[in-house]
């Protein structure tokens, strides 16, 4: 009980007070700042105890052993100043939807919570802060063909923790939300049904495009152009595979409503993917060494944010690299904003670099889009392969 006479200490000396986040994408940060990594991101309608306040950042405590930082922007006060108490785990219940299964967490209130998605085996780890477990049912109904197990257990005072065991070879996406306020609903896609490239959704989304053209080479090259004449082409592959195929801009043109902000600009990318159902999304690029960097620098990235995606983008920065001839330097993590939402394997890929004179007269001819786009739809055969539980690991 230490912890909880610490935290209950010292928010009473520093004048604790009930928030709520406002911002459907509220994120609760390591540090008083935008550089700090994630601890969460909540929707709107969540209660946060607020223990301190530093410039335009709450200091807030998750359970008695956690905190984290929320802008206050994203946030309003309720003029409450007594912190709640731990909401009650009532029920959990699995069971199949049209797409997948529904893992159902009845609470008493809303609560703040965290999804960790494990790879190796795939695994969804939940946890509940401000919550004390008080179920009676953990229960997995017999239809259900996505959770191999639950498990549930009492982590530390304030904080419930879930296990969610899959029975299928890989993650393809899922998405936490609150149903009737109070449920905390996790919608997990179900795995590929079969290998291969037909009958899947595709969406691919060449970056930049209309007012912002992206990087530009020394012979003037600019990378939209380059970017969309390799998504034009994956696209004629994909559907001679027999996939469905969604474009996110198919001219030279932006994605969102004119005068938008960048952030605009890019939530409308996502949202083209989560509304077709997409099984995979790639944000096609070419990248360029700023700042002074040698124009040596080349060869092939491939990005990834959640961590269930680091094996599409492996798949992609192998099978673009091998098409084009180019060294592959290395996937990595970055929260861009194309690859944030969990609803399907998101990946960026970065073909070449305009930056570096050989690769940008290389991207001027046609045989370079045509060989890009050629790695693009091998590196999303062997991703898709490999989830569906008949290939080797990308």
């Amino acid at each position: 009980m230490a912890p909880l006479f610490v935290a209950t200490l010292l928010a009473a000396t520093l004048g604790g007070q009930v928030i709520e986040t406002v911002d459907p994408d509220t994120r609760l940060r390591a540090g008083p700042g935008e550089e700090y990594d994630r601890v969460c991101v909540l929707p709107a309608g969540v209660p946060l105890w607020a223990t301190d306040k530093q410039d335009q950042w709450y200091h807030v405590a998750l359970g008695a052993t956690l905190d984290a930082w929320v802008y206050q922007g994203t946030v309003r006060a309720t003029g409450l100043t007594t912190r709640p108490a731990n909401a009650r785990l009532t029920d959990v219940t699995a069971g199949p939807t049209a797409s997948g299964t529904r893992v159902a967490f009845t609470l008493t209130r809303p609560v703040p919570f965290r999804i960790l998605p494990q790879l190796y085996p795939p695994a969804l780890i939940v946890d509940l802060f401000d919550s004390a477990s008080g179920t009676y049912w953990v229960r997995q109904k017999a239809q259900d063909r996505v959770c191999r197990g639950l498990a549930l257990w009492m982590e530390s005072s304030g904080w419930v923790r879930g296990r969610i065991d899959l029975a299928m070879p890989a993650i393809v996406g899922y998405m936490a939300s609150y149903a009737n306020g109070k449920t905390l609903a996790l919608d997990i896609r179900r795995g590929f049904d079969a290998p291969g490239l037909s009958g899947k959704t595709i969406c691919l989304d060449p970056g930049h495009g209309g007012r912002d053209r992206g990087a530009a080479g020394p012979n003037g090259l600019q990378e939209k152009a380059v970017n969309l004449a390799i998504a034009v082409k994956a696209a004629e592959l994909l559907r001679a595979a027999g996939a469905r195929v969604v474009l996110t801009r198919s001219t030279d043109t932006q994605v969102g409503p004119p005068g938008c902000k960048e952030s605009e600009e890019l939530e409308a990318r996502v949202q083209v993917a989560i509304k077709a159902n997409a099984d995979l999304f790639v944000s096609i690029h070419n990248n360029h060494a700023g700042g002074g960097a040698d124009s040596s620098v080349a060869g092939t990235e491939a990005y990834w944010w959640a961590p269930f995606c680091q094996p599409l983008a492996k798949a992609l920065l192998g099978g673009v690299s091998a098409a084009l001839g180019l060294s592959a330097r290395h996937i990595a993590c970055r929260p861009f904003h194309v690859l944030r939402s969990t609803d399907c394997p998101r990946a960026l890929v970065e073909c070449g670099y305009l930056s570096n004179p050989a690769e940008a007269e290389y991207m001027s001819r046609p045989e370079f889009a045509e060989r890009a786009a050629e790695g693009v739809v091998a590196g999303m055969r062997r991703y898709i392969d490999w989830a569906a539980g008949v290939g080797p690991p990308p």
